[in-house]
């Protein structure tokens, strides 16, 4: 298995010192990661979630996790403003709704979806 760097890309590592807290189910469910999983413990979570012991984990990169395990829910004003005012500094030209945004992953990454199902047995 390859290593790779775990070194989380600026933008990424400056979005993960924002506050992201669940609120009590009304905030934002994630753990955000100090740097990428190494290969090793994303096979290892591949695996495990796919069920599948011959899948590797060097073409993924894991950089946090849903903190509780609750749905996502859109937070408070006070903590989107964060959120959106990261966007608009990092990305102004790119206002998107959430739908825009899964969307163009779709359409830059259209066998994401197909490549994960492949993993499963």
């Amino acid at each position: 298995m390859k290593a790779f760097d775990r070194k989380l890309p600026p933008v990424l590592a400056r979005l993960h010192r924002l506050p992201f807290d669940d609120d009590e189910g009304e905030g934002i469910d994630f753990e955000p990661y100090e740097q990428f999983e190494s290969a090793r413990e994303t096979t290892g979570w591949l695996r495990a979630w796919t069920g599948n012991e011959e899948v590797e984990g060097g073409e993924f990169r894991i950089f946090g996790q849903e903190a509780v395990g609750k749905e996502v829910k859109a937070g408070s004003g006070k903590k989107n403003a964060a959120f959106t005012d990261f966007a608009m500094k990092h990305a102004p030209e790119a206002k998107k709704s959430p739908s825009a945004v899964v969307r163009a992953a779709r359409k830059e990454f259209p066998d994401f979806e197909k490549t994960i199902r492949a993993l499963r047995r």
